[in-house]
């Protein structure tokens, strides 16, 4: 899990790339390996993690998992003025795969946009970060007018 505190800092003032010599090409071309590692040594943790708090075969989060994401936001609204909507959708009761369903919201979606699902109320759980409460019902409209539409 990520936390706030800083484990690595790189300052790399003024430097010459004219003046650099072979020597000093192959150190920086080991820092950057390092650093490339490290970055993508955590991103494959995350991605584990994440995996983990979502459901099989999507990228739909469980609903606790939803629930944490909220809480964050959440957090950055209080200290950061960062708004945001939850919003939830009743699916219809005809067993329609979560892939299916998927591939048509996420096609109307930011990539900033957090969807999760909730198979005790077979709700589909939309947070919207930077989205203002006055934009609520339009895009609710929209979400459910393409579900709808595509017979969800």
């Amino acid at each position: 899990m990520w936390t706030d505190r800083t484990r690595e800092v790189v300052v790399i003032k003024r430097l010459p790339l004219r003046k650099l010599t072979t020597d000093d090409l192959h150190v920086l071309n080991i820092l950057f390996s390092w650093i490339g590692t490290r970055v993508q040594n955590a991103e494959n943790l995350i991605r584990k993690e994440q995996h983990e708090k979502m459901h099989k075969g999507t990228s739909f989060y469980k609903k606790e998992a939803f629930t944490e994401l909220v809480a964050i936001q959440e957090q950055k609204k209080l200290h950061h003025g960062q708004p945001y909507i939850v919003l939830d959708y009743a699916l219809g009761y005809e067993p329609v795969s979560l892939e299916s369903i998927e591939a048509i919201v996420h096609s109307y979606l930011r990539e900033i946009d957090v969807v999760g699902y909730d198979p005790e109320d077979n709700k589909l759980l939309l947070l919207l970060p930077g989205t203002s409460e006055e934009h609520r019902q339009r895009i609710y409209d929209r979400i459910e007018g393409i579900l709808i539409q595509k017979g969800v």
